[in-house]
Order: C-alpha cells, then structure tokens, then sequence
C-alpha cells in the first residue's frame, strides 16, 4: 500500500517532552516527502502556535487546528471552513452559561 499523505499531530506526538522534533523524526519526514507523500499537522493549537513546526518541516498542505474547528492553508494565510463552536454549544458542552 502507498500512502498519499499522513497527518501527524504534534504535542506528545511529532514533538518531545521540550517541544522540539526530533532529528530523526525531520530525517524520516524528509524521506517521506521524498517518496511523495505529503505531510499534514493536525493538532489542538492554533495556527499561529503551530506555524513555526509548519515551517520547520517544509510544508505545503493546509494544517487542521484546535481541535479540528478550522483548516488553515498558510500559502494564503487563510482561515478555511471554519467551525466554531455557538454559545449554546459551549454552554452546552462546558456546563457554564456566557452572557455576550
């Protein structure tokens, strides 16, 4: 089976206990892109937390942030699909109520 593309996350994942990759998990990753996978972050953070990991890697995809509440493409520096969360659904979801 040839993979087209493999999504890492990156806390307790891609990165180590000090927030940095491993060089050979950046020598195994250039490999990879080598063969013509493509390589995706999806993570918890937001664009701008993860952007620096983005740029380490050499990256050309879009990245899925928080969570998976938006796709960010940083070629265009744009928010794609967003999907954040509405008051009710976070009061919801937490159990506390927000006033605007």
């Amino acid at each position: 089976m040839r993979y087209r593309l493999i999504a890492f996350d990156l806390d307790r994942t891609l990165l180590n206990r000090n927030k940095q990759i491993l060089p050979e998990s950046l020598t195994a990753i250039r490999q990879i892109q080598d063969m013509g996978c493509r390589i995706m972050l999806v993570t918890g953070r937001s664009h701008r937390e993860a952007y620096a990991y983005y740029q380490t890697l050499a990256l050309t995809e879009p990245m899925i942030c928080c969570n998976g509440s938006y796709i960010y493409q940083p070629a265009q520096q744009q928010i794609l699909d967003p999907l954040p969360l509405t008051h009710l659904q976070t009061e919801k979801n937490t159990g506390a109520g927000i006033s605007a």
